[in-house]
Order: C-alpha cells, then sequence, then structure tokens
C-alpha cells in the first residue's frame, strides 16, 4: 500500500455520504491517497474517488495544482474531472484530505500490459492506444501545460478501451518555469524523467517527449518486470532501442501507421 494511503475510518464513509455519494469498493491508491469507486445517490451512475491526503506544503501545492489542472481540461483522452470537496473535521486533523470525483475507468496502461489482453495485443491496438495518449498530450500542451510525471501508470483505460491522462499533482504552466531555476529539479518519476531534467538544465513542453517515448517502447517491447522496464529506458538514454524490441510485438512499418 501506497505510504500516503489513508487508514479508511467511518468518518471518511460519512464525509463520502454526505456529499451525495455511497462507497462501494476500494479500488486503489494515488500518489496522494486511495482510490474509491463510488455511487451517486442521485444519479446512481459510479464514479472514481480520489480520497486525497496532505500534511505538508508541497504535497498541499501538489493536491491542489491537480485540481485547478483537472478543470482547465476537456478532452476525450484526458480523464474527466466532475467535482471535489473538503470534510471539516478532517481539515482540522494533522492529515489533511479532501475529494475528488472522477470518471471511472477500467485499469491502467501499466496493469493492461502485463493482462491476458495486453499480453496478446495487436499493431492496431497499439496503434490506437498511442494515438490516444498523444492526442491528449498535444492537448495538455496546446492548453500551455507540462505534465511533468507522464508514465503507464497514469494513463488509465476506460471501459470503452480509450487511454486518457491522469494525475495533474506535477503539471506546471511552461510560464511558470521560464526564469525560475526552482523549478528545474527533477521532478515525476525518476526512470521517466527527461534526460534534461535529470541534468537539471532548463526545459520545456519537451520534457514530456521522452516518457511518452518510453510508453511507446513499453507498447513494442515485451517486458515482464520492473527491472526490465528500468534496463530498456537506460537503452534509450544511450540511445539505443531495446534488444526485444519489435521483437514480439509490431513491426518497423508500424512507424508508417503513426
Amino acid at each position: 500500500m501506497n505510504n500516503s494511503a489513508v487508514k479508511l475510518s467511518k468518518n471518511y464513509f460519512d464525509a463520502i455520504e454526505k456529499n451525495g455519494y455511497i462507497v462501494i469498493d476500494n479500488i486503489g491508491n494515488g500518489s496522494y491517497g486511495n482510490v474509491l469507486k463510488v455511487k451517486s445517490k442521485i444519479t446512481k451512475k459510479e464514479y472514481a474517488l480520489k480520497l486525497i491526503s496532505y500534511g505538508t506544503l508541497s504535497r498541499e501545492k501538489n493536491a491542489f495544482r491537480e485540481i485547478e489542472c483537472s478543470k482547465k481540461f476537456n478532452h476525450p483522452n484526458i480523464l474527466q474531472y466532475y467535482e471535489h470537496f473538503f470534510d471539516n473535521q478532517q481539515l482540522n486533523e494533522q492529515t489533511k484530505c479532501f475529494y475528488q470525483i472522477m470518471e471511472l475507468c477500467k485499469t491502467n496502461l501499466s496493469l493492461w500490459l502485463i493482462s491476458d489482453e495486453g499480453i496478446n495485443r495487436t499493431d492496431e491496438m497499439c496503434v490506437k492506444m498511442f494515438n490516444d495518449i498523444a492526442l491528449g498530450l498535444k492537448y495538455i500542451h496546446e492548453k500551455g501545460f507540462i505534465h511533468r510525471d507522464l508514465k503507464s501508470d497514469n494513463i488509465l483505460i476506460s471501459y470503452d478501451g480509450k487511454c486518457k491522462i491522469s494525475d495533474f499533482g506535477l503539471s506546471i504552466l511552461h510560464v511558470q518555469i521560464l526564469g525560475n531555476e526552482s523549478q528545474f529539479l527533477t521532478r515525476g518519476t525518476l526512470i521517466y524523467t527527461s534526460p534534461e531534467q535529470l541534468e537539471l538544465k532548463p526545459y520545456n513542453f519537451k520534457a514530456d517527449i521522452f516518457p511518452l517515448g518510453c510508453i511507446f517502447m513499453q507498447f513494442y517491447t515485451e517486458l515482464k518486470t520492473n527491472y526490465e522496464l528500468f534496463k530498456a529506458v537506460n537503452d534509450l538514454r544511450r540511445p539505443q532501442l531495446p534488444q526485444n524490441f519489435f521483437s514480439k510485438y509490431g513491426n518497423i512499418n508500424i512507424f508508417n501507421k503513426l
């Protein structure tokens, strides 16, 4: 379980129900807390609820940044935000939290790649899914934002098979990093971090392209463990393609379809 996951007490369930939702299941842990499957008491529609906990200033900034970014985005390949709410009782405790209602998805890309469907993926499936991700990232950049934590864990897959980019806690407007050296510190998940960020150099929208390339590599490379993923990404940094790239999935003609 993620270190930032919240131990779910009756108070949390009461706060969720007070705001019009019923908890169905605990479906995972995000960067800042639990992710629950909930149902609206009014519409009976099911949603994902992220219970975001934060006890430090940096976590608080990231949590509120995710809300502000999500509210600005409206695209079929971006996870849909609906609303958020607070619980005044919890806000008085040492660990604060609030609740974010989002679109409910089936799984994330990391899990899908090692599922039965993912293991037997076809060129057509990979092209469609990667195109979804690229369109979502293009939209984020057109809105002036850099994601800064793009990775397969943060790509969710909807029940109708669309890929959707999620988790905007580290996202930032490009104009906010111009002339601000403190923002050049390494952000996001280390294995996916762009070379310019690792070297603490000034960066821009292109910082999201290296992790996008890593995700493309994951579609077309058979990776069974995190170690294999780490080794494959290190190969890309040299730069060279992993040894088993295209050995099981796809062929070189795939580039003509993208």
